[in-house]
């Protein structure tokens, strides 16, 4: 979508920022991928996986992978938002065509 964007540009300052949030998305996305792996590396597999203590080894990758988490949800949901004006101008169609046969044409094998 940002790389149609720059091709269809009505402000190039709007498909910059797309770029950028595309981007940012990716990095925090990857950041969120890495931080969860090690802290689930470092923690013990006999705690509850749902109650981190700040004690626990892993918890700030943990509370790392939840930001990560976080930024990249609303980044992603911005980016999507920044497609809105583009779909107003947008219109869809739907044909559709029932085609009926007749019991003596019959479906030869």
């Amino acid at each position: 979508q940002t790389a149609l964007s720059y091709k269809m540009a009505d402000t190039l300052s709007l498909s910059r920022l797309r770029l950028i949030m595309a981007v940012f998305c990716s990095l925090t996305a990857a950041s969120f991928l890495i931080a969860t792996i090690t802290a689930k590396s470092l923690r013990s597999s006999t705690t509850d996986p749902l109650h981190w203590a700040s004690t626990d080894k892993g918890y700030p990758a943990h509370v790392t992978a939840a930001v990560s988490e976080w930024l990249t949800c609303i980044v992603y949901l911005l980016f999507y938002a920044t497609f809105v004006q583009d779909f107003k101008r947008t219109s869809v169609s739907v044909s559709l065509n029932i085609i009926t046969m007749e019991e003596s044409e019959g479906i030869k094998v």
